[in-house]
């Protein structure tokens, strides 16, 4: 019904009190362009949110305490299949916080994403219709990947920050490519395990592939274990592994 009482081509949807919606929201349309603002309130939703068309999320409230609360593991909080922009607030997930479909774009300026699992989650894109995102600033946080980039993916860090307990940014293994011009990567764990700033798929590393190319000009890749207990867990100072890995400092 909030989409419905948007008639023209634009609006925005603001939350005007904390709430749990267990009912599943339609679809955003693919003809708007909507500001959906948090407001300084929790929504605690259990379903799936789903942007088909340009969607800017933002939290207008003085404090910034606007949160998007999903504490379900077995799917994503927000599903983009259009343009999503994040500006401000606070999205957690058990899964996927965003899951980008194929050809689809996400721009994060700012906010924090917090998930168990991944913090950005890319679906393979095309050699004509790459899956893209741009974060210029805000927190990416992901215990297992702070972003997961399948084929055919452009992701650039220009601002913000990515952490993880495993692997900071995965990529796949066919036209991905990772541009770093600005911003931190930081991996980093108390327990034995792998940990990865940057982890490509590349033939030669237990895998088949080309690897995707990561472009480092600015900014910084810190990987830190406390707790190393075989030569099976990788642990690299720079933190780069099976990918093709260009320099321009």
């Amino acid at each position: 019904k909030a989409y419905d009482a948007i008639t023209g081509d634009s609006g925005t949807i603001k939350v005007i009190l904390n709430t749990t919606v267990e009912a599943v929201l339609p679809e955003s349309p693919t003809d708007k362009t909507i500001t959906f603002d948090l407001n300084g309130h929790e929504l605690i939703y259990t379903q799936q949110f789903y942007n088909n068309g340009t969607m800017t999320i933002v939290d207008s409230s003085p404090d910034k305490t606007g949160k998007l609360l999903h504490p379900e593991t077995n799917n994503a909080t927000i599903v983009n299949s259009g343009n999503l922009v994040m500006e401000s607030g606070y999205i957690t997930s058990g899964k996927q916080a965003i899951y980008n479909k194929a050809g689809s774009t996400f721009t994060m300026n700012g906010g924090t994403i917090k998930s168990t699992n991944y913090g950005i989650y890319n679906e393979a894109g095309s050699s004509s219709a790459k899956t893209t995102v741009t974060i210029n600033g805000g927190i990416v946080e992901g215990s297992s990947y702070g972003v997961y980039a399948e084929n055919y993916s452009n992701v650039s860090l220009l601002g913000g920050d990515i952490k993880s307990a495993h692997i900071g940014i995965y990529l796949g293994s066919t036209g991905t490519n990772l541009l770093i011009d600005g911003g931190d990567i930081t991996v980093s764990r108390t327990t034995a395990g792998d940990v990865v700033g940057i982890h490509g798929v590349r033939t030669g590393y237990g895998e088949s592939g080309s690897g995707g190319t990561a472009t480092l000009k600015n900014g910084t890749i810190s990987v830190t274990n406390t707790n190393v207990s075989s030569s099976s867990n990788y642990y690299s100072a720079l933190g780069v592994r099976g990918v093709n890995f260009i320099m321009e400092r």
